[in-house]
């Protein structure tokens, strides 16, 4: 049968194949990124728990606190690594953040882990390093902004900057220098009327300082009197400038304003020249410019491009043919638009395409206005990861959040508090052993100078040990006694020396406390079951005629070969036999063992077997 031709008309459906089999790889890919995160968060506890560790003994170095004193920092740490890593940074952003906070504020403060991610994305949204972060907390705290409202401010500051369309880092750059004015001077809103007047100084490229100046000027009575008195000679068309308790009102409450007024009265000196294309200075302005430099000590240039600024967007308004444009919209496309010579007007790129000012229509307005809505610092910070980097992001943050809980917890800290104790224990149990060291120094001094013989001589052969010991000994220092005491410290966990080193609420320490005791209880009620003393008159290892040939006993690393007599009565004196299972019995006994190990192990220090007691 002929099979029938295809339809030359069908629609072509490899456009959707394609979209669906992107979508499915897309899919294929976020699931490996779990799959990968999963697989390494047990690995990834390991390292993190390790990196908090290790921060936490950098940051007790700066803080002058132990450990134990700080544990708090750990769980904080923990809190802000997860949320850290998914926007691009890792746990040396966290540790530098937090470092750089306590060295800036000059104090021992531990930030909260959800602070440390707001003050990471705010600062990655502005530019500011993770380094840096410290300086620009101390700069917001010193005009009484605290840590956790630095986000927010950061946050309008960038939403402005943005509305207006000029560079938020820019713009963030001369809040951040100029934060001191705030209760200097006066601003409406605070920091959102000094991000107001850094956006409009950012727009016409001039120098904030001068403006600050200026106020300081103007700030009383005599110096508002004085510019006003300069204004009227020149003849200039000041506006609220030409009022003394207005221009002091302005210097004072609301300088955000005192700035656009002088940028208002500059306006008349520059003109667009449509022949040439460029903004000039009328002529017969460059003198009165020159006097407004006198009186407000803002420089020339500062003043010209504050009249070019003006006169850019007065032509902006005129070329929007459109009706309701508002005046953000208005400051956006003025401080975005460029003379396109070959369109022979000013050009505004709106998506892909590049528009003349008088091209605009309301479609596109909208399209600006969506450009100019807020948007989070979390998503300006993600919007700097390529998407290799973003992939990364997220994989390590699903990893981080598995890991970060558990290296964060309580149990690893814990842990190595009880290690750290007990490493104090038995260093500072050993120094009480051995001794004073510059004694020891001068004591073998003294004998060196007295016998004319090295203590290198006995080591290297020409001594035993035992010479080497005497040695220690004439010096006042007893090494067979000191190594025997370092033994027991190690062995002997001491409590007193060990507390600075752990945190109350420890639950290893206190678990521990309670083995210790149980054990405590457990040897006296074995040495009463040994001794006889219990109320059960087991028989008690003291005399007898038992003998054992050739046995041999390992505690290692201790081993005695030989004959061993033991010797039984039971409490009434009487003797009594015990078979070779009830003598296998005993040396089975962990707590006999331990005893009998001690008792050997002393005895060899001693260098003496003799010294054996005949009674356990």
């Amino acid at each position: 049968m002929q099979q029938t031709p295809p339809n030359p008309n069908a629609p072509n459906t490899s456009g959707i194949s394609n979209s669906i089999n992107s979508v499915g790889d897309v899919v294929k890919k976020l699931s490996k990124i779990v799959d990968d995160a999963y697989d390494g968060w047990q690995q990834r506890t390991v390292e993190l728990e390790d990196q908090y560790s290790q921060f936490t003994a950098t940051i007790s170095g700066t803080f002058g606190q132990t450990q134990s004193a700080i544990k708090g920092l750990r769980e904080e740490i923990a809190i802000a690594t997860p949320g850290v890593v998914g926007l691009g940074g890792n746990f040396r952003d966290v540790a530098a953040i937090q470092e750089s906070i306590a060295e800036s504020l000059q104090t021992n403060v531990i930030t909260l882990g959800e602070t440390v991610t707001d003050l990471y994305a705010a600062g990655k949204a502005v530019g500011v390093s993770s380094a840096g972060v410290g300086e620009m907390v101390k700069s917001f705290q010193d005009v009484g902004i605290q840590t956790g409202n630095i986000k927010d401010n950061i946050q309008t500051t960038v939403n402005l900057a943005r509305q207006v369309g000029v560079n938020t880092g820019a713009v963030f750059k001369l809040v951040s220098n100029n934060l001191d004015s705030i209760n200097k001077y006066g601003f409406e809103n605070g920091v959102a009327g000094l991000a107001k007047m850094a956006a409009q100084a950012a727009g016409l490229r001039i120098d904030m300082n001068s403006v600050f100046n200026f106020a300081e000027k103007v700030f009383d009575p005599e110096g508002a009197i004085d510019t006003v008195a300069a204004f009227q000679r020149m003849g200039v068309a000041a506006g609220d400038l030409a009022d003394p308790f207005r221009l002091m009102y302005l210097a004072s409450e609301d300088t955000e304003e005192l700035q656009n007024q002088v940028v208002k009265m500059t306006q008349k000196f520059t003109y667009f020249d449509e022949k040439t294309k460029e903004f000039k200075v009328f002529p017969n302005a460059k003198r009165d410019l020159r006097e407004i430099e006198k009186a407000t000590g803002i420089a020339y240039n500062d003043l010209i491009k504050m009249s070019e600024g003006t006169q850019k967007l007065n032509l902006i308004s005129k070329d929007l043919k459109i009706a309701g444009v508002d005046e953000e919209t208005k400051q956006f496309v003025a401080n975005v638009a460029q003379y396109n010579k070959q369109k022979g007007g000013f050009t505004v790129k709106i998506g892909r395409d590049e528009k003349l000012v008088t091209e605009i229509n309301s479609k596109d307005i909208d399209e600006l206005k969506e450009s100019q809505k807020p948007v989070t610092l979390e998503d300006l910070a993600k919007s700097q990861l390529t998407e290799a980097q973003y992939s990364t992001a997220v994989q390590e943050q699903i990893r981080d959040r598995l890991a970060a809980p558990v290296a964060g917890s309580r149990a690893p800290q814990d842990l190595r508090e009880v290690l750290r104790g007990a490493l104090a224990s038995g260093q500072a149990t050993s120094e009480r052993a051995v001794g004073n060291t510059r004694g020891g120094i001068a004591g073998i001094d003294q004998l060196y100078e007295k016998t004319g013989k090295g203590l290198t001589d006995l080591i290297s052969g020409k001594g035993g040990l035992e010479d080497v010991a005497n040695v220690f000994k004439t010096a006042g220092m007893d090494m067979g006694e000191g190594l025997k005491n370092i033994t027991k410290a190690f062995n002997n966990f001491d409590t007193e020396a060990s507390k600075p080193y752990i945190s109350s609420g420890n639950k290893i320490a206190e678990a521990a406390s309670a083995a210790v005791t149980g054990l405590s209880s457990l040897a006296d009620k074995a040495k009463s079951f040994l001794s006889g003393t219990d109320v059960t008159k087991k028989p008690t290892i003291e005399t007898g005629n038992i003998t054992q040939n050739n046995q041999k006993i390992e505690f290692n690393p201790l081993e005695h070969k030989g004959t061993i007599d033991i010797k039984v009565t039971t409490p009434n004196g009487t003797t009594q036999s015990l078979t070779d299972s009830q003598i296998s019995e005993i040396f089975k006994n962990e707590n006999f063992r331990k005893e009998l190990a001690r008792i050997i192990s002393e005895s060899k220090m001693n260098g003496n077997y003799g010294l054996v007691p005949n009674k356990i």
